[in-house]
């Protein structure tokens, strides 16, 4: 499991759901890696909670994996691209089921597909039932630049249907902005939609990919650090408020003083009416 998987599962959920116009690229991708580094398979899967769901595959039929027989599982888990020269010889997968049975994988190189808020959320891979000798770092660069290819592509298409389906309204309102761990600070809210907000945060420091937790009025909401420039800080909320919470946002508490709402138990939304 990595560090951050609530928020990369929730990540991986809302591109799975958007990427039915990549299904050709998907399958064109992983015949070229079978061809290009002479692999009997080739995947490109996304991990969720507990299964690895194959979007597009070479030389195996694409379907549903338990997490616990992944080998993709262990990709994500950095940002590098990971190669396991001969599995049977690797303590990690030697037990492994598609090691001690059909494919009976020996092979394998795997590289996250990592998307722009940095959650890798699933993994473009080669494997083949022949040990390797070597794996060369111009073969490495090249599978990871064309993961890299298919996550940009990915983050286009996510980035559009959300305009697309969540515009955001200018507003006029107030609210507190806190990173885990770090004192809440006033924000001035420029705009919002039911996926995520722009914000103004005066002398406030937030990185990219970090959570943080947005209130305002009585509602709280856990957030990721998209960019942040001047000051203006542009948040993609971890899941979409409801119309009654962003109803509630627009009509009550234009300009109220804000206060910081706990949050009940591992809820990512809070709202008290």
């Amino acid at each position: 499991m990595t560090d951050n998987e609530v928020s990369r599962a929730s990540e991986t959920r809302k591109y799975a759901t958007g990427d039915e116009n990549l299904q050709n690229v998907f399958d064109s991708v992983t015949q070229l890696c079978s061809n290009l580094f002479q692999a009997e398979i080739s995947l490109l899967s996304f991990i969720e909670d507990d299964i690895q769901i194959v979007k597009g595959a070479a030389g195996l039929a694409a379907t549903t994996i338990s997490r616990t027989d992944s080998f993709c599982s262990h990709t994500i888990l950095s940002s590098e691209v990971m190669v396991v020269l001969d599995a049977t010889k690797d303590v990690r997968f030697r037990g492994n089921r598609f090691v001690t049975a059909a494919p009976f994988i020996r092979f394998y190189a795997g590289a996250p597909l990592r998307t722009a808020l940095g959650f890798n959320i699933g993994a473009l891979c080669i494997a083949d039932p022949r040990p390797r000798r070597d794996f060369s770092a111009t073969n490495r660069s090249q599978l990871g630049q064309m993961a890299r290819l298919i996550s940009s592509r990915m983050d286009d298409l996510i980035v559009g249907q959300c305009n697309l389906v969540a515009p955001r309204h200018s507003v006029d309102l107030e609210g507190m902005i806190s990173s885990y761990g770090k004192r809440p600070v006033s924000a001035a809210i420029q705009n919002i939609s039911i996926r995520g907000a722009m914000i103004n945060v005066a002398g406030a420091l937030i990185p990219r990919g970090e959570e943080v937790v947005l209130s305002i009025g009585t509602v709280a909401i856990v957030a990721t650090a998209m960019w942040t420039r001047n000051g203006l800080i542009g948040l993609s909320f971890d899941r979409p408020i409801n119309d009654e919470d962003l109803a509630s946002v627009h009509n009550s508490v234009r300009k109220a003083p804000a206060t910081l709402p706990s949050m009940r138990g591992s809820s990512q939304i809070a709202s008290e009416q």
